[in-house]
């Protein structure tokens, strides 16, 4: 369920009073804790039910340990996503948006949940985010996962960034997870799986190396 709420907050030292949605962690250590939304039609925050399913899906089925992963969570909006990824124990988050006001919401959020210190966040879009950094981000990690859930005019990035992923060094095993309205599978991944929620699916792509 997600309420709107006023919300103040600091921009360029200035209180600023604005319109905003409100979220919460759905499990783990943080479990029940408030999440401030983006207030913006161009941003779509995960469901709790997909929220739900995703990490069922990575803890059950792929018995992933989230202490020992590193977890990029692309087109982050909130940072909801990434959040439940520590949650979970996850040490070692990246957050990219390219949006101001998204990125001023994983600040907020962060900084008030005290989850600073296993945070990258990014302004900028994931094109300008060099290969170095991301591999470099990787390298204490057998294992990736990257959340891609662009807005509906970048769905085209979605098999760019899956075929610039694949072919870095981020570990022995890399899991795309693809939150879309359809259900176009890219051909470069071998692996798939794929859950629905009414018009939105949830596609695990994943691929092993060495």
């Amino acid at each position: 369920m997600l309420a709107r709420i006023q919300d103040p907050f600091q921009c360029e030292g200035r209180t600023i009073l604005t319109t905003r949605r409100k979220g919460r962690v759905i499990a783990g250590r943080l479990r029940s804790r408030g999440l401030i939304l983006p207030y913006s039609d161009a941003i779509r925050p995960s469901s709790d039910i997909v929220k739900e399913s995703v990490f069922n899906v990575l803890t059950n089925r792929f018995r992933l340990d989230f202490a020992q992963i590193g977890f990029f969570d692309i087109f982050a909006g909130s940072g909801a996503i990434g959040i439940e990824a520590i949650s979970r124990m996850c040490s070692n988050v990246m957050f990219v948006d390219r949006s101001f006001e998204a990125i001023k919401c994983i600040r907020h959020n962060i900084t008030r949940l005290g989850i600073a210190e296993y945070s990258t966040i990014i302004h900028g879009a994931i094109e300008q985010v060099n290969d170095e950094k991301i591999t470099k981000f990787t390298e204490p990690f057998e294992t990736s996962v990257i959340f891609l859930d662009p807005p509906y005019r970048q769905k085209a990035k979605i098999t760019q960034q899956i075929e610039r992923f694949k072919r870095l060094q981020i570990g022995k095993l890399v899991i795309f997870v693809v939150e879309t309205d359809s259900i176009e599978i890219p051909a470069i991944v071998e692996n798939r799986y794929i859950i629905s929620h009414g018009s939105r699916n949830v596609m695990f792509l994943w691929s092993y190396k060495g």
